[in-house]
């Protein structure tokens, strides 16, 4: 089912850490750590996860898409649907018919439209992007606008083009390394000032920061925002917040 968040929703679900621009769509159930935010005519649909921290822009159509901490993803980004190119149609009527009688055709098999899309930590994700369905993009990629996405992207790897190939690394291997090792996303980082322009610096900081024990991980929880039981004939089902 779909939620569609008004004024009075939006508000409400501050209290939670879900920051919802009124006009959003969303399924129910919402999987999510605090905080969220998700901005206006953004459209999620299916099975989503959303890690804490992570932007959703105006526009987005997101289908079956597992997100992880610290995303932003711009404005009309999309995942893209599949269809069964190795069968004797790539119509949806052989598995899927979207006509009413009688137009009807008789389906003769199953097909998984759209396959789970994995996006890591810290990815950025540009204007229009397109992603094919059933990637994994790793932890800190950035995907320039545009793009369209068919293959996994490995973490720390720009890429960008029709379709999107790699255009660089972010860091140095060795760098890279450290930071996976010791991710900064899985911290609460608001009583430490990070050097955030200069990534070796910053990660030093962050390092000495866990050996010292002066920090704690940032754990939340996944929870759920859901409906709760219809209370009546004519009345919409109440949300509920559950542990996820």
């Amino acid at each position: 089912m779909s939620l569609t968040i008004n004024a009075e929703l939006s508000k409400g679900l501050e209290s939670y850490g879900l920051f919802l621009s009124e006009g959003c769509l969303l399924p129910t159930p919402l999987r999510f750590e605090t905080p969220v935010r998700i901005w206006h005519s953004a459209q999620l649909h299916a099975s989503c996860s959303i890690g804490a921290y992570s932007s959703i822009s105006p526009g987005v159509l997101l289908v079956d898409v597992r997100m992880g901490r610290y995303c932003s993803i711009g404005d009309g980004v999309q995942t893209l649907s599949d269809h069964p190119a190795g069968w004797f149609t790539t119509h949806m009527l052989a598995y899927a018919p979207n006509f009413p009688e009688p137009y009807r055709h008789q389906s003769v098999g199953q097909f998984a439209s759209h396959s789970p899309v994995t996006i890591g930590n810290d990815v950025w994700i540009g204007s229009r992007v397109s992603l094919k369905s059933g990637i994994t993009i790793g932890d800190g990629a950035v995907i320039g606008a545009g793009a369209v996405v068919t293959h996994d992207v490995e973490p720390f790897t720009v890429v960008g083009g029709v379709p999107a190939r790699v255009i660089r690394r972010r860091f140095p291997d060795a760098l890279v390394e450290r930071i996976l090792a010791c991710p900064w996303w899985d911290w609460d980082l608001r009583t430490l000032a990070l050097d955030w322009q200069h990534p070796d610096a910053a990660q030093s900081m962050l390092e000495e920061a866990v050996a010292e024990n002066r920090l704690s991980r940032w754990n939340p929880g996944w929870r759920l925002l859901d409906r709760g039981q219809p209370p009546g004939e004519g009345q919409p089902a109440p949300l509920v917040l559950l542990p996820g």
